[in-house]
């Protein structure tokens, strides 16, 4: 028989092999946060047919390799909108909106290319084609305008000299001159922080505060030199949570400056959200865009910054998840 001291020896490796397998998975649902509400429309209304991975089952056809009806976006939104009875497969048209449609169809494309949320291709270098690629409204080519920046740009706006700003979110902003050079990180705009952290599960995702999000002309730059600029405005020890915690917090914020030569000037902030309203979330579903409508109002967005915290993005009394005017 065991001794009691090997049963408790093996009762407390059990334990300690629950408690990993729980950070585990709370781990894995962070990272899978994103995932779409079409995936859980694939798994429980077409899972059964055509096989959680699209290897097909007894009941339906795989939607792997070539498809019968067509491989473009439009073919699989008419083969789902429509169906075809005669081969068992039903119209969706009445149970799915078109939106629900289209989003399934794109989740069916991405998950044919290997380009979901869960398997992106991070790991492969970008080879820039040369070829002219050919479309029903115009014909056109890539081509190289600066290199050695970082590898994802948040945000470029054409100016009407023809040079390009670019906001490069853990370093800052940048003018690229017409004919590719680039200048010096702009001096005086809102702090980048590049401190980026990736959880081992899903490691192409970067993840931190207090970046640089959009950049826009104001409608009338030609005339008054306003450029918005969008960012997390990150700090410590500024409210009630970052000093519990001990971490800093941050929170979507729209300003707007002047350039005088590569000097940012003249900075005045357009919005910014209560203190405490500052929190833990990353980055990396911010949100972050700036537009403008042809009245001159401005228009950004803010994600889940909020976290979970007075009721998350539900509650409209908070500046999370919405469109603010």
């Amino acid at each position: 028989m065991l001794s009691f001291k090997l049963i408790r020896c093996l009762l407390i490796l059990l334990f300690g092999l629950s408690l990993a397998e729980q950070s585990i998975a709370q781990q894995e649902a962070e990272a899978y946060s994103g995932v779409t509400e079409s995936r859980l429309m694939f798994q429980e209304n077409c899972a059964v047919c055509h096989g959680e991975s699209l290897e097909g089952t007894g009941q339906g056809s795989p939607l792997r390799g070539s498809l019968i009806h067509g491989e473009s976006i439009e073919a699989i939104v008419t083969s789902i909108t429509n169906g075809y009875e005669v081969q068992g497969m039903p119209s969706w048209r009445d149970i799915f909106s078109p939106t629900e449609i289209r989003g399934l169809a794109m989740y069916l494309m991405e998950t044919r290319n290997n380009v979901g949320y869960v398997t992106s291709n991070y790991d492969t270098d970008f080879t820039l084609p040369d070829e002219v690629f050919e479309t029903s409204l115009h014909d056109f080519s890539l081509e190289i305008i600066a290199e050695d920046l970082d590898p994802l740009p948040f945000s470029i706006e054409p100016m009407p000299n023809g040079d390009i700003l670019v906001t490069e979110k853990t370093k800052g902003v940048r003018i690229i001159r017409q004919d590719g050079e680039r200048s010096d990180l702009i001096q005086g705009t809102p702090t980048a922080f590049d401190d980026i952290y990736r959880l081992e599960s899903r490691i192409d995702i970067e993840r931190g505060m207090g970046w640089l999000f959009d950049i826009k002309l104001h409608p009338n730059y030609i005339e008054n030199g306003w450029i918005y600029l969008y960012h997390s405005h990150r700090c410590t020890d500024c409210n009630e949570a970052s000093r519990r915690e001990e971490r800093p917090v941050s929170m979507n914020r729209l300003v707007r400056g002047r350039l005088d030569g590569i000097n940012w000037i003249d900075q005045e902030v357009i919005w910014q959200a209560p203190i405490e309203d500052y929190f833990f979330a990353g980055d990396v579903g911010a949100g972050g865009r700036i537009t403008f409508d042809n009245r001159g109002h401005v228009y950004f967005s803010i994600g889940m910054k909020c976290g979970g915290q007075g009721g998350g993005i539900q509650n409209l009394a908070t500046p999370c998840g919405k469109i603010h005017r």
